[in-house]
């Protein structure tokens, strides 16, 4: 499926960031978002992560397109969270197998129904909650006035050249010497990085001899994530 620049419907996948959109196509949506359906839950096969979506889309390769019987953002967010801790970390291996059979425990009536008015007032009650603690925060720190002035617009107003560049222009890039294992991992010497979005990809800390990059770099792993260090790697 092409990517391009001036697409119109978003392409979800696995991947972690973004909401799971990868970029725009101009195709016809695969799947459609209208009153009989206006949610749908996308699935990441290798990553576990789960993404509401109100806006017809297709999909990339590793995903699972699932329809909710509750057609509330609430619900399904306090459900695809319950249901995420549920599903065992495999790592890179697919999850599906695992999670689609899962148990998850969700609060019920006396009639053993799921208690769906008591998961909306649960999930609003911690919405006014965070934006109050955010709401005090930027008060306090004084990010609460967010006017731009004059010249702060006039600044993002301006329009300078573009052009494109390679990676390798703006950075030259390494990779490790030694295939590191779970097992190595004995919480001394340097941190371990691999790919993965979980902890940023911190595996922990070993002291195997291998290849060890200074601080303040970037790392990229093979799902595109890029993470800044400040700390020596492995």
């Amino acid at each position: 499926m092409d990517i391009t620049e001036d697409g119109k419907t978003p392409i979800y996948s696995a991947d972690t960031t973004n909401n799971g959109i990868i970029g725009y196509c101009n195709k016809e949506p695969n799947y459609i978002v209208n009153d009989t359906i206006p949610l749908y839950l996308i699935f990441g096969d290798h990553t576990r992560t789960m993404n509401i979506v109100e806006n017809s889309f297709c999909i990339a390769d590793n995903v699972k397109v699932l329809i909710p019987k509750y057609n509330s953002i609430k619900i399904l967010l306090y459900i695809s969270t319950v249901w995420k801790k549920a599903i065992p970390n495999l790592g890179y291996a697919r999850h599906w197998t695992k999670a689609k059979d899962v148990l998850i425990i969700l609060p019920t009536k006396t009639n053993g129904l799921i208690d769906l008015e008591f998961i909306e007032k649960y999930i609003s009650e911690l919405e006014e909650e965070r934006i109050s603690e955010l709401t005090a925060y930027l008060k306090v720190s004084g990010l609460d006035n967010y006017e731009l002035s004059n010249t702060e617009k006039n600044f993002f107003n301006q329009k300078p050249k573009m052009k494109k560049f390679l990676l390798k222009d703006v950075f030259t890039s390494q990779t490790g010497d030694v295939d590191l294992q779970q097992k190595d991992i004995n919480g001394k010497g340097t941190y371990f990085i691999n790919s993965g979005s979980e902890n940023n990809g911190i595996k922990g800390k070993t002291d195997k001899m291998a290849k060890v990059f200074n601080e303040n770099t970037i790392t990229i792993d093979f799902w595109g994530l890029a993470n800044f260090r400040s700390f020596r790697l492995i």
